[in-house]
């Protein structure tokens, strides 16, 4: 800091009197939003909702971001906001603080010591397997029986499969008929044919 410092006779003076001046405005806009707030919530609350729809109404405009420095803007306004609300949710600013501690201190830990992170609590605690009775497991193959079918049947019924070629190929073609529900006009002629060319 002292070799950023010009070294003139002033320079430290008003680096000083900027940075009061500086702490000085800002603690006084904070009362007065404070105070307007408790006095005049519905008035702030009025002016929160009409500059949301004047954004919204930009945004939808003229589209959205898209340069990355403006998004990460935006993301470290509403994460700033975010952490605000947290810390003003509760009278108890000491549990409130500690819960932002925690969550700005994930948020900077690296994604790859989380998920070794993860890892080793999933070795330490393995999560419980839940082992299925005889009645649920015969329930839920019926149901899984019953869907298997349907999809195959839809299979069979869509432009994918070719139906006189599998017809031809199997020994009661009627049981297959059945199963996918094809009316019978459509298959006269074709299984003889394939007979006969067989």
């Amino acid at each position: 800091m002292a070799r950023l410092v010009p070294k003139k006779s002033g320079a430290v003076t008003l680096m000083v009197g900027g940075w009061g001046l500086t702490i000085y405005l800002i603690q006084y806009l904070w009362q007065n939003f404070l105070s307007i707030v408790k006095e005049n919530h519905s008035i702030a609350v009025g002016y929160i909702v009409v500059a949301g729809l004047i954004s919204f109404a930009m945004v939808y405009r003229y589209g959205p971001l898209t340069d990355k420095r403006s998004i990460n803007l935006v993301q470290w306004a509403m994460q700033l906001a975010a952490v605000v609300a947290v810390f003003l949710s509760s009278q108890y600013r000491e549990a409130t603080l500690g819960i932002i501690i925690v969550m700005v201190s994930y948020h900077t830990v690296p994604d790859k010591w989380k998920s070794k992170f993860q890892t080793f609590w999933r070795r330490q605690f393995p999560p419980k397997v839940k082992w299925l009775t005889e009645e649920e497991y015969i329930q839920e193959a019926d149901v899984e029986t019953r869907k298997a079918l349907q999809d195959l049947r839809s299979f069979c019924r869509s432009p994918n499969c070719d139906a006189w070629k599998t017809v031809s190929r199997l020994k009661s073609p009627q049981r297959f008929v059945e199963f996918v529900g094809i009316p019978q006009k459509r298959l006269s002629g074709t299984p003889n044919r394939a007979h006969r060319e067989r």
